[in-house]
């Protein structure tokens, strides 16, 4: 960070988008298969998990099955910004998850990271302590 003028920003809480679209998906599903709904919520059901989907006017984004809970993280990496999304998240939960984010430090994260995990069944921190493997093609030249 002590090398650049760009700010770091970390994604903090919710569900995290996987895929954007500039199509709108869902509409054009419905309209090919000349399919009818009132629903404003749509899920893909894949390998037990279930992704929420959400269209918006200009695109449709594929969010991730768990809610991203990095709060311990947020004072580790220490950025100048942390985004915490509330799609599809009850509105009083949302604002306990802002009073904790804006109140961790030091002594009291392992605390919040419990209470936010037991608020919902589903949080994670997906691929961020993940090693990635990397494979180096051989040329058969």
């Amino acid at each position: 960070n002590r090398n650049t003028t760009i700010s770091l920003i970390l994604q903090g809480f919710g569900y995290v988008p996987m895929y954007v679209s500039k199509r709108h998906a869902i509409d054009n599903y419905l309209k090919h298969f000349k399919l009818e709904t009132n629903s404003k919520e749509f899920y893909i059901f894949k390998e037990g998990y279930k992704y929420p989907i959400l269209e918006r006017r200009d695109n449709t984004e594929i969010c991730s099955h768990f809610i991203l809970n990095s709060i311990e993280e947020s004072l580790d990496i220490n950025p100048e910004y942390v985004l915490l999304n509330g799609f599809k998240i009850d509105i009083d939960k949302f604002l306990e998850v802002i009073n904790l984010f804006s109140t961790v430090t030091q002594d009291n994260k392992l605390e919040f990271k419990e209470r936010i995990d037991s608020m919902f069944n589903n949080t994670g921190l997906g691929f961020m302590y993940k090693e990635a493997i990397y494979q180096v093609k051989k040329n058969d030249k």
